[in-house]
């Protein structure tokens, strides 16, 4: 029996637009798996985010500054993604925690 997946996906581009959500053919630039108790986007992709998907069963909201402080940037729900962030959180990114 295939376990859940329950992982996070961050990619630098907006590197969903061809894809549907079920389609893991794509390279994220950084992925944290549930459980990891990790909150800040590490240093290769922090800023750097353009697209993102939740492959979990929780929302997740994403932060302009580390430890999931300063403004809420984004919120995207359980098995959802976003292709373009947008401009308010696209390289602005720098943390998330499940909300």
């Amino acid at each position: 029996m295939a376990r859940p997946v329950s992982e996070i996906k961050i990619y630098e581009q907006n590197r969903l637009a061809d894809r549907s959500p079920g389609d893991d053919g794509l390279t994220a630039r950084w992925t944290v798996r549930c459980g990891s108790g990790e909150i800040r986007i590490g240093s290769w992709i922090n800023g750097l985010t353009s697209s993102i998907w939740n492959r979990t069963g929780y929302t997740v909201c994403f932060y302009e500054h580390i430890n999931a402080s300063g403004r809420e940037l984004i919120r995207i729900g359980p098995g959802g993604w976003s292709n373009n962030v947008g401009s308010g959180a696209n390289d602005k990114i720098s943390s998330y925690t499940f909300c």
